[in-house]
């Protein structure tokens, strides 16, 4: 009994059920894989879900089932090279009432080196966390906008990666 069973939602079938799944007995947190969800809908970007109201519909399921939710992409606010700000997938975590979070890849890839200069990992948890309690003292009007700006910059990224017709 001590260990927590997670259900992990990946496609877009998964997202399609999430009223049933969510409900199963012995379900005890709700977690989306934005990579693998993106893939299953054939995005470019993990975090091009977050634009289309997947995660809307799994929030609303988890609540209603009574279990914990979250999602990943979550990185330090001092990342600057992501397609979105790290500031607001943290916003979105805000948002949605995410209370699980999984760092993303590009968090760890700084702090495995042995760089000078390279912040803790302590620190970067601590920016998260900061950065966290500043979005939680934030109103629906303000975090509406968050999302607003992240669909923006989903939208500028796709644009500028996305093939062109010759």
């Amino acid at each position: 009994g001590r260990a927590k069973l997670s259900l992990l939602v990946e496609t877009v079938e998964g997202v399609s059920r999430i009223d049933v799944l969510a409900g199963i007995d012995g379900v005890d947190e709700i977690h989306v894989g934005l990579n693998d969800l993106s893939l299953s809908l054939g995005m470019s970007t993990l975090f091009e879900p977050l634009c289309g109201g997947y995660l809307e519909l799994v929030a609303v399921a988890a609540r209603r089932a009574e279990r914990p939710f979250g999602f990943g992409g979550v990185t330090t606010p001092r990342l600057r090279t992501l397609p979105v700000s790290p500031e607001l997938v943290i916003a979105e975590h805000v948002r949605l009432g995410s209370t699980v979070a999984w760092l993303g890849r590009s968090f760890r890839g700084p702090y495995e080196s042995r760089r000078t200069g390279v912040p803790s990992m302590r620190s970067a948890v601590q920016a998260i966390r900061a950065c966290e309690q500043l979005w939680l003292g934030s109103s629906t009007d303000e975090l509406g906008a968050a999302h607003l700006e992240l669909m923006r910059q989903v939208a500028i990224w796709r644009s500028a990666h996305m093939p062109t017709a010759s």
